[in-house]
């Protein structure tokens, strides 16, 4: 027993290592964090932004007297986390990962294989909700709770809902794999069952934060009751009441509601709770099982079957002849190979699609009770100051940019295609032309990125001019030229043309840091525009920061046109 268990964690350690690089994490001779890692300080700054930005909430719930909520957004806030992240790798490494070819042929046994992968698929997770979740609620414990014992408590609950959720994803998956076996070309039969599975986890996010504005109430109660100490009990019965009726996830996904309950209680009751988690946490995992003895095995043959065509398909020269213009048929064939390659595809368009949706529901969701307390704190007029100051138009556009690092399509426009890339120094179409012709996916999806931004604006704050939001559209369109543009200068400035893989071209790829350097530069020169103009009017302002991105757009454009029969020189 003791040697399968052994063998069993060698083998998930294997399996994590094809699954998620950690190279520039730990260092591979001491075994210790690599402090000199661009890749481990970015990680210490996320963790540091999280952490002041929980407590700033749960100091301004603190305040008005409604901290007790502050659980119940985290829960229904780390649900969506967990289901989209899950959706993505679920699918990615427990059926669509190209390294399953290699196990198959080895004595593991299909339940074996299928178990691993999703501890594999758990620990990945895990590793998240270690930099995002755990400090966001150590945060609310320091601040609220007293009693040591709400930490490790908080940390076997976060634990068990993961655990719920991830095994929920994973069998609602399989049955997908199955269910849509018909299909038989493989990038339409994932690209189908992903979508699916988003949309249907969208759906219920979407049912349970519908009822939002009942957040509301809660301000209306404070205001309208005198709380005395004879009915503070009734009064936090009805702002509880409100609560549970706003955040219906919570309800939905039982054992999310007995984790609340846990970390509320902190008593012998927090046990009785766990051991109900546990309990609940024993149906998914039979099923899984189940899964993984009788079906597992066979979805994997079949999707590894459709590599290899089964038939010479009939090609109708007519179509594949069809005169076009060069330019049209480079960029329809940039688009298609985008489309086609289900790793980019995932990187820079679905994610990209995946974490603006996310955002936008959240904003949605918890923008109701900031507004409500800016309301209750400030008179209109003052309001409207803020609307129309400079320093939040500039913050909206320094937001904007730090989006544009969603996606990475314009830093690997020559990359993406490895060493195949030095043809594109002999296909009949000038440099310069190329050069364009590479961002033209980029600044698409950064379009998008923008309109979201801007519409989700309008939607939350309808008293928002059409000139406020245009002069927002054309700066950050602005932007977004000036930063495919660098970051596709940096590409063929320094191509990694020998990297293995999709996932090394991403993940491994040395100049994915200088796009976050990048960033930080462009988020200095909006600071510093704001600086130098903040005794002028907003609309001289706009004027002069637009100005000064479209003398460096000029800039830009002279230095291609100067450099233009020299832009692929490194590609070789």
């Amino acid at each position: 027993m003791k040697n399968k268990i052994v063998k069993s964690l060698d083998l998930l350690k294997i399996l994590l290592k094809t699954s998620y690089n950690t190279t520039d994490i730990i260092n591979a001779e001491t075994g210790k964090i690599n402090k000199k890692s661009f890749r481990v300080w970015m990680i210490a700054i996320l963790s540091v932004i999280v952490i002041c930005l929980s407590y700033n909430m749960v100091n301004l719930l603190k305040k008005t007297g409604i901290n007790t909520i502050y659980m119940e957004i985290f829960f229904e806030f780390f649900h969506i986390l967990i289901m989209l992240e899950a959706v993505i790798i679920v699918l990615n490494v427990i059926y669509f990962q190209n390294d399953i070819k290699n196990y198959i042929y080895m004595p593991i046994s299909s339940l074996k294989l299928f178990l691993t992968k999703f501890g594999s698929v758990l620990t990945i997770i895990f590793g998240t909700e270690l930099l995002i979740c755990i400090p966001s609620i150590f945060i609310y414990g320091v601040m609220n709770i007293k009693s040591i014992v709400f930490y490790p408590i908080s940390i076997i609950v976060i634990f068990l809902v993961t655990l719920f959720l991830v095994s929920i994803i994973t069998i609602i998956a399989s049955c997908m794999v199955r269910l849509f076996k018909f299909i038989k070309k493989k990038n339409i039969y994932q690209g189908t069952i992903l979508i699916i599975m988003t949309f249907l986890i969208l759906g219920i996010l979407m049912y349970s934060v519908k009822d939002i504005n009942k957040l509301e109430e809660i301000q209306g109660i404070q205001d309208n009751v005198n709380i005395t100490e004879e009915n503070q009990e009734q009064v936090k019965e009805e702002i509880n009441g409100i609560i549970k009726q706003t955040f219906l996830l919570n309800r939905i996904i039982v054992i999310s509601d007995l984790g609340i309950k846990a970390l509320s209680e902190l008593n012998f009751k927090s046990i009785i709770y766990i051991a109900e988690m546990l309990a609940i946490n024993i149906i998914p995992i039979v099923i899984l099982v189940f899964i993984g003895k009788k079906y597992y095995l066979k979805s994997v043959l079949y999707i590894i079957s459709m590599f290899k065509p089964k038939k010479t398909k009939k090609i109708n020269i007519d179509k594949k002849c069809k005169a076009r213009k060069k330019e049209k048929s480079y960029l329809i064939t940039e688009i298609k190979n985008l489309l086609k390659n289900q790793t980019f595809f995932m990187q820079y368009i679905y994610k990209t699609f995946i974490i603006l949706l996310d955002l936008t529901i959240m904003i949605i969701a918890i923008f109701p009770i900031f507004k409500n307390q800016l309301l209750s704190a400030l008179d209109e007029e003052s309001i409207n100051s803020i609307a129309t100051d400079f320093e939040v138009f500039s913050i909206i556009i320094g937001v904007i940019q730090i989006l544009f690092t969603i996606s990475a399509s314009s830093l690997t426009a020559f990359t993406r295609y490895g060493k195949n890339a030095i043809f594109f120094k002999y296909i009949p179409i000038n440099q310069q032309k190329q050069f364009l012709l590479k961002n033209v996916i980029g600044i698409v999806i950064n379009t998008l990125i923008i309109l979201t931004v801007t519409i989700t604006i309008k939607i939350l704050v309808p008293e928002v001019s059409f000139l406020y939001l245009l002069s927002i559209f054309i700066i950050t369109m602005l932007l977004n030229f000036i930063n495919c543009y660098i970051l596709t200068f940096i590409d063929l400035w320094r191509p990694q043309l020998n990297l293995e893989g999709e996932v090394s071209i991403i993940k491994q790829n040395e100049n994915r840091w200088l796009k976050y350097i990048l960033t930080v530069g462009m988020c200095f020169v909006i600071w510093y525009i704001k600086e130098i103009t903040k005794s002028l009017e907003m609309n001289t302002s706009i004027l002069i920061e637009i100005g000064i991105l479209a003398v460096i757009f000029i800039l830009l454009n002279i230095k291609l046109i100067r450099k233009k029969e020299n832009l692929f020189k490194n590609i070789i």
